[in-house]
Order: structure tokens, then sequence, then C-alpha cells
């Protein structure tokens, strides 16, 4: 039986001296898990680059999918070691639309339907979100399915530490993380297909009563859009309830969602902010302190949440607002 390491790896001191080619090449060589990992000075090869602002090194360590939330043995995280000046590296680029911005009209409108639509295709779950704790949460099944996305591994390995750990926070850490795996869940809910494995993963998330007693979230966020003209919008109607068919990027902060849309050309698009108000439990996860990405403050919005279109103002020419409030839902499963 090998003796444990006692120093660092090739890799992490590859990181560490800014070898951008020594760090690319290990890359092409190695899998993910095998780098990414505690060295024996209890840190990472993403916290030593941070910490010695090697701006190359970090940005192809992110781009390959290194762990962000690590602590090492300081107790910091990646991005609490690398300077200010550079803590922008670890920011989602805006054209991902995680909280709006430049969306197609087509792609926005698909998303919400009215509550009676929804209530044809709710998702039951006989295991009540408990999957990770019967073991029927089928990795390879799901990874089949999202055959041939990029990173494919970085949510491999989320999916398997949720097995393992029997927690629901790293499938959290899995939609949250920069790949297309959130598109894809999205996706699913807009077909609701019942051979698609992706229902496991979802019903997980949708079901666990731990989970939602731990993170809920009550109170308000944001989401931004582009538009050619606020009528691309006029299935939000004040008075009308509507219903979102998928999962719901939004934000604590009003200011993240502005930089979504403060690219837009306000002389020929029309800016929307979406202000949602949370008024119950089960309805909403806070998952700021589980993200990928904390700095975000995301409030995920379940799927087939209901609310009321309480106000639409109009600022000016080109900026309104569209107030949502949460209506309580009499089909969800989980009894509130």
């Amino acid at each position: 039986m090998s003796e444990p390491a006692s120093k660092p790896s090739p890799f992490y001191y590859a990181c560490r001296a800014n070898d951008f080619d020594s760090v690319e090449r290990l890359l092409r060589k190695h899998t993910l898990e095998e780098l990414d990992r505690m060295e024996p000075n209890d840190s990472t090869p993403l916290h030593v680059a941070c910490f010695h602002n090697s701006v190359g090194v970090v940005v192809l360590l992110l781009q390959r999918g290194f762990t962000r939330r690590i602590l090492n043995k300081y107790d910091k995280t990646p991005y609490e070691e690398i300077s200010n000046e550079n803590k922008h590296l670890f920011h989602r680029d805006f054209s991902t639309h995680r909280f709006g911005g430049r969306i197609s009209i087509e792609e926005e409108l698909s998303i919400w339907v009215r509550p009676d639509v929804n209530l044809k295709n709710i998702p039951a779950d006989y295991l009540q979100g408990n999957r990770l704790k019967y073991g029927a949460l089928h990795i390879d099944r799901i990874c089949t399915q999202l055959r041939p996305m990029i990173n494919l591994d970085v949510i491999r390995r989320f999916l398997r530490q949720a097995v393992e750990e029997k927690d629901c926070i790293h499938l959290i850490q899995a939609y949250t993380a920069e790949t297309d795996f959130y598109k894809r869940v999205n996706h699913y809910l807009l077909s609701r297909n019942e051979d698609n494995p992706l229902l496991e993963f979802v019903q997980t998330i949708y079901f666990n009563r731990e989970l939602h007693e731990t993170y809920s979230y009550k109170d308000y966020c944001y989401r931004s859009v582009c538009l050619n003209a606020l009528d691309d919008l006029n299935v939000f109607k004040k008075g009308s309830r509507i219903s979102n068919r998928t999962f719901l990027c939004t934000t604590q902060e009003r200011t993240i969602a502005e930089e979504y849309i403060r690219k837009c050309n306000t002389a020929d698009q029309h800016v929307v902010m979406m202000i949602f108000r949370i008024r119950h439990s089960y309805t909403a996860l806070d998952v700021q302190y589980i993200s990928e990405f904390p700095h975000e403050k995301e409030i995920l919005i379940m799927f087939d949440s209901v609310f009321e279109v309480t106000d639409i103002i109009q600022n000016d020419n080109a900026n309104s607002e569209i107030h949502l409030t949460e209506i309580k839902p009499t089909y969800r499963f989980i009894n509130k």
C-alpha cells in the first residue's frame, strides 16, 4: 500500500509558479478529480493560483470547472484569496443570461403559462425528494442523457458527491455551476418527458423537505429582460395569474439583475425589471451560501409557482417594472 503524499503535486507547483504551459499540459493528461483536490498542505491548485494572482492559470482552472467553494486551512475560498482587482475573474459572463438580459422573446414566453395549464403536468414523487437517502438517483443514466455536454465531468462529480454524502446541496451546486446543465434541466421541464432521467434530479430538489426547510426564502427577488417592445410581454396583464414552467434564476440584489441589462441599447430595446415577492415556504431557495457563485445572491424559484401580476409600471419610454406577488397554490405536493 503506497504511503500518502507528503508534499503537493507537480500540478500544484505549476499553478503556484504560474507555469501556464505545464498547467495546460497536465490538464489534458489528467482527469478533473485527479487534479482538483486538497493537497497535503491543505490547499488546492486554485487556491494557490489565486493567492499569487496568476490570472492566466486562474482563468484556465475556472473554465475547466475547478471547485470554487472549498476552504483551505485558513478557512478561505479561492475567491477570498485572490486580489480585489482580480475577483471579476470569478464572475459569471453576462452572456449566460442567468438572471435575464438579452433573452429571445420566444425563450422568455415559453417559461410562462396560465396556472391551469401546469396542473396537467406536475411531476409526482413517491419518494418525496428522498432519492439520495434511498440510493435512487441514477447518475449514469443522467450523464448519458446529458452527453455530449461540455464539462460533463463537473456535473458528474457534483452528482456523485450528492449520492455519497446524501446531501442535496451538491445538486444545487451542479445547477449553479457554469455549464449548460441548468439549461438542460429547464429544457426537460418544458417537455416534462417522464422517460428523461433528469426527472430524478428535479424531483429531489422540488420535494426534499429538509432542503426547503433549511434554505427557504421569503422576500423580494429580481430578474431582468431586454425586449424590442413592451408588448412582447403582453402575457403579463395587471390582475392576471401566471405560472413558471421551469426553475427560475433570480437574485436578491436588484443591482445584479440590472447588470444583465446594462448593455442593452435602449434606443431600440425595452428594459423590463421583473420584481417577485415570495410569500410562502417551499417556493424559493436562498442558494447564496451553497452556490458556486455566492456573490450573485441567487434565489432559485421552484417551477410551477403561481404569481399574480400586481402592477406594471412604465418609468420612462424604455424602462418598465413588472411586479409579481406569489399566490399560495392549492396543488403543491409538499404539505405546507
